[in-house]
C-alpha cells in the first residue's frame, strides 16, 4: 500500500503522558475510540491510534487514511523524547538568491508529537480540527 495521510511534527516541553491523556479525552468526546495503544516508559515513547468504529477502521485498513465516512477518518499520534542540539532553519526566511535565512535554536530535551491525519490541515476541516486539539493542549 502507498503511504497515505499527512504527518505533522510538533515539539514541546510538556510531558507526553499528560498530553496524550488529554488528547484521548478530546478524541473520545467526539465519538472516537482508542483502538491501539503502545508505550515504552523507559524510552518515554507513547503511541495512540483512533477510529470511530469498525467500519472506519476496516476502510482505513483497506485504503489507508481517508475521510470517506462523514468527512472523518482515523488518527494516529505518537510521542517520544528528542535531544535538540542543532539549529533549525526557519523555512519562511529562506531566500536563496540573497543567500539569506534565519536559524532557530532551542537546545535541550523536548517531547516530539507526530500526528498523522487523513488530510491537509489547510484544506480539510476535520484534520484541522484534530490538529487544533493537539495544538491547544500543547499551548495550554
Amino acid at each position: 500500500m502507498d503511504f497515505t495521510g499527512i504527518e505533522y511534527l510538533l515539539y514541546s516541553n510538556k510531558d507526553n503522558s499528560s498530553v496524550m491523556d488529554e488528547f484521548k479525552k478530546r478524541m473520545c468526546s467526539i465519538g472516537y475510540n482508542l483502538i491501539e495503544r503502545e508505550e515504552n516508559k523507559a524510552q518515554d515513547y507513547l503511541s495512540y491510534f483512533f477510529a470511530k468504529n469498525k467500519e472506519m477502521l476496516d476502510l482505513h485498513l483497506e485504503i489507508g487514511y481517508n475521510t470517506n465516512l462523514n468527512s472523518e477518518g482515523c488518527v494516529y499520534l505518537y510521542s517520544g523524547v528528542e535531544l535538540l542540539n542543532n539549529p533549525f532553519i526557519v523555512p519562511e526566511t529562506m531566500n536563496l538568491k540573497k543567500r539569506h535565512f534565519q536559524y532557530v535554536w532551542f537546545p535541550g530535551r523536548y517531547y516530539y508529537y507526530m500526528i498523522t491525519l487523513p488530510g491537509d490541515i489547510e484544506k480539510d476541516e476535520f484534520s484541522r480540527k484534530i490538529f487544533n486539539f493537539l495544538k491547544e493542549i500543547l499551548e495550554a
